[in-house]
């Protein structure tokens, strides 16, 4: 009777754990679909082509080019 217990609390623990596994998983790709939807710019991109995010400004450099740093605009 104990063995039974044990293996069905290991049974629950296991389950548990591989389904918080999968919803991390998850969510992990729900940010990075969400930032290749993105329109803008952001830190440590070019500006050359988009503009930057609202919350970075544009800073050009004549050895990197010009690429978005944090800062107001």
């Amino acid at each position: 009777m104990k063995i039974t217990i044990v293996v069905m609390l290991l049974l629950v623990a296991f389950s548990a754990v591989s389904l918080a596994e999968k919803s991390i998983e998850d969510a992990a790709l729900d940010l990075v679909e969400a930032r290749a939807d993105e329109n803008c710019g952001m830190i440590f991109r070019s500006c050359d082509v988009i503009k930057c995010c609202e919350y970075l400004k544009c800073k050009h450099d004549d050895r990197l080019g010009r690429y978005c740093i944090w800062g107001k605009i």
